[in-house]
């Protein structure tokens, strides 16, 4: 036997498969069906992104969120590791990774520019492009080994000019 529930939304019956579950509600289900309810949704998330950032005025909100992006990414960073609001600021705006001096606009693809922290003490110790970030975790942060792996390389018979290209050597 098929259950009916009426949408509360379109006031239609439709059967109970047309619903979604919902733990707090008496039935188990929304009070509106799946296509009402992905409508609401959409229509909210247009409401709220049209709507300015609560924080700074910029015109476009993140995704369900009641701040533009990078709003929401310096809050991240205060929280995450425990930063002043001036503090934080000051490295998203850093233009540069502090170990190789890379830019944003000097890495490839959607790489870019993160906050470094000890992953044992929990403090900020800078800027590093993607690459550094990615080579220093790879290494444990462990310098030691950072440095077994320079006298590695340097030990080789190749060398490297300014801009990281091979030359003969």
């Amino acid at each position: 036997m098929i259950k009916i529930k009426r949408c509360s939304k379109c006031k239609k019956e439709k059967g109970t498969a047309n619903f979604s579950s919902h733990k707090t509600k008496k039935d188990g289900l929304q009070s509106q069906c799946k296509p009402c309810n992905a409508e609401s949704r959409k229509e909210s998330v247009e409401r709220t992104q049209s709507k300015p950032c609560t924080a700074c005025g910029h015109p476009e909100r993140g995704i369900g969120q009641s701040t533009c992006v990078d709003c929401t990414n310096l809050r991240s960073a205060m929280y995450r590791y425990n930063l002043t609001e001036e503090r934080a600021r000051e490295l998203r705006d850093q233009d540069h990774c502090d170990a190789c001096g890379r830019t944003e606009d000097g890495i490839k693809g959607d790489a870019r520019l993160h906050i470094d922290h000890c992953h044992d003490e929990g403090h900020v110790r800078g800027v590093l492009c993607h690459y550094c970030n990615v080579a220093l975790g790879s290494l444990l942060d462990d310098p030691i080994r950072i440095e077994k792996l320079k006298m590695y390389i340097n030990n080789a018979n190749y060398r490297y000019d300014e801009q990281n290209t091979l030359e003969a050597g």
